[in-house]
């Protein structure tokens, strides 16, 4: 996507993808996904599809994601916003399968987590 367009000579994009053996229950409770440190120092992005499930939405009718950083020594939380330069989370309105997340200039010594709930 135009957002992840790296910057010349400065980063390299890193790709994981994993087939597991493991279901959905065993591999996502709770369903969350972290990137732990070092992260990318321009940006972040997280991107989970999960075919056969959907977000569950909340009582005002938004997915029940939270997006936060974690101090692996305190512990100590932050949240992220989810619309502002600092981040972005996108997901479909209507089959609400899939999550996409992205961070700018994340703290290089915390763990950026994304958790959601279906």
């Amino acid at each position: 996507m135009a957002d992840e367009e790296l910057l010349a000579h400065q980063d390299h994009s890193v790709v994981l993808n994993y087939i597991m053996e493991e279901t959905r229950d065993v591999l996502f409770t709770p369903p969350e996904i972290i990137l732990v440190p070092p992260v990318g120092s321009e940006f972040a992005v997280i991107e989970v599809h999960f075919p056969g499930r959907r977000l569950t939405l909340e009582v005002h009718r938004k997915p029940e994601i939270r997006f936060y950083w974690k101090d692996p020594k305190t512990q100590r939380e932050t949240d992220i916003r989810w619309s502002s330069k600092q981040a972005d989370v996108t997901f479909p309105e209507q089959d609400r399968d899939w999550i996409r997340a992205r961070v700018s200039k994340s703290p290089q010594a915390s763990e950026v987590h994304l958790r959601w709930a279906w």
